[in-house]
């Protein structure tokens, strides 16, 4: 397994990696299928994933005719959605590489790449992203998938639970308590009367 990679510069968000983990067996140096997943094994494919997501895959499945193959992932943004508005900006730009050799051969080989964040309980950044796949530094596969804000939590919230980066000020969700409405606060926890 490989080390993740740590970002600096990340504005206002958590930095994210890559972890590049190589799994099964492949052919003849080329990436038959890429996507992004919740899992690691590409059961569960997405495009839109949300600031408030456990887990986030790059996935290229390939076939693989010499060991000595290397394949590279690069996680770049093309938008990004701060907050207090989400409105997307544009930003062009780098955020991770992560090369990887996954040592075999056959036509059934799946690398999947783990981004990660700086800090795990940080929220994602929400904006338009790509993961760009290259054999031996050729550009093979680009990924386009978008991290939104969601609407309300999975869990109905509690007064005073943190909301910042997760959720957009002044989004109102129903609390846990029956008959609450909680509202995200400027101040980035939940409100709820």
């Amino acid at each position: 397994m490989s080390e993740p990679m740590h970002l600096s510069g990340w504005p206002q968000a958590a930095g994210i990696a890559l972890l590049g983990l190589s799994l099964m067996s492949c052919n003849t140096a080329a990436i038959k299928h890429s996507y992004m997943s919740l899992d690691q094994d590409g059961s569960r494919k997405r495009t839109q994933f949300y600031t408030d997501t456990e887990k986030i895959y790059c996935i290229g499945e390939m076939a693989i005719g010499r060991k000595d193959v290397s394949v590279t992932a690069f996680l770049r943004t093309t938008a990004l959605a701060p907050p207090p508005s989400g409105a997307k900006l544009p930003l062009a730009g780098t955020l991770a590489a992560k090369d990887v050799t996954p040592g075999g051969t056959g036509s059934d080989i799946l690398v999947s790449f783990q981004l990660l964040k700086s800090k795990t309980e940080d929220p994602w950044p929400a904006g338009d992203f790509t993961c760009e796949l290259s054999i031996d530094g050729e550009l093979t596969a680009t990924v386009p998938f978008q991290i939104l804000y969601p609407s309300c939590p999975v869990e109905p919230p509690l007064n005073g639970d943190t909301c910042a980066g997760f959720f957009l000020p002044r989004s109102s969700c129903a609390g846990a308590l029956s008959a609450q409405t909680c509202v995200c606060s400027d101040e980035g926890d939940w409100q709820c009367r």
